[in-house]
């Protein structure tokens, strides 16, 4: 026959174990959701980063067409990425997209322009 001693004793031991299985669950838990975290917002920063760098390709992109109407675009290299720039249509309407890449992250804006003379319209501009 088992000591009263010795059932305390296992059930103790039983506490124990739950316990520390319980503590293991949240402890790991608590780890991947900071771990989803920190990728949220590393793929934020990124896109910050390309959005940036998309906008600022449109801006130059404006410039040189404000300068010279038959500007074609290309690529352009600024800062930390690059960005391609794709111009189509007739010589008084323009739709430009400016696509970024920084790192693994792309942006991309598009804008309707109208030229008339040295005068620049932003019709629309969005994101893509």
């Amino acid at each position: 026959m088992l000591d009263i001693r010795q059932q305390k004793g296992v059930a103790m031991l039983l506490l124990v174990v739950v316990l520390t299985a319980s503590f293991l669950i949240v402890a790991s838990s608590i780890l991947f959701l900071g771990l989803g975290e920190l990728d949220m917002g590393y793929t934020y920063q990124c896109g910050e980063e390309a959005f940036a760098l998309a906008d600022g390709c449109m801006e130059e992109v404006l410039i040189r067409l404000k300068m010279d109407n038959n500007y074609s675009g290309g690529n352009l290299d600024l800062g930390s990425g690059n960005c391609i720039i794709n111009i189509s249509g007739d010589a008084t309407y323009k739709i430009i997209s400016a696509v970024s890449v920084v790192k693994n992250c792309s942006q991309g804006i598009e804008a309707n322009i109208s030229l008339a003379g040295d005068i620049l319209t932003i019709n629309t501009w969005r994101e893509k």
